[in-house]
């Protein structure tokens, strides 16, 4: 068996998040039962963001701040189950196992300034 075949375990999963308006101070966006509120959870720059982009690059920090933000000192006890990335308006959710089992980590959106692709992750395969 060589290397890279040890590690490769199949493909991860994937979802996404678009922000199609400006979110207000409250709205919320849930991922695996992790509520992720904006202006709490979700911060923006100081100054007032007026694209949609910039509310995306947020989410997608906040998302990604909280897998590091976990352990005996932290308010966290486990890290989110994704990681994040940003592209415009669009925030793309990973999950963080490869294969199948991603395709069962579910997200939603409770604003409508922000439309989520799907209930849950999809396209996770195993090898």
């Amino acid at each position: 068996m060589n290397a890279l075949a040890m590690y490769w375990k199949g493909v991860p999963a994937m979802g996404s998040f678009t922000v199609v308006d400006l979110p207000k101070q409250g709205d919320t966006v849930e991922i695996v039962g992790t509520t992720f509120e904006f202006g709490q959870d979700v911060v923006t720059p100081p100054q007032k963001p007026t694209l949609t982009a910039d509310y995306a690059q947020a989410l997608a920090a906040a998302i990604n701040a909280y897998n590091f933000e976990f352990g005996r000192y932290h308010r966290r006890t486990k890290p989110i189950k994704v990681w994040a990335s940003a592209y415009g308006s669009v925030v793309t959710l990973i999950a963080r196992v490869q294969g199948s089992a991603g395709n069962n980590y579910a997200y939603r959106s409770n604003t409508a300034a922000i439309t989520a692709e799907g209930a849950t992750l999809t396209g996770g395969a195993d090898s």
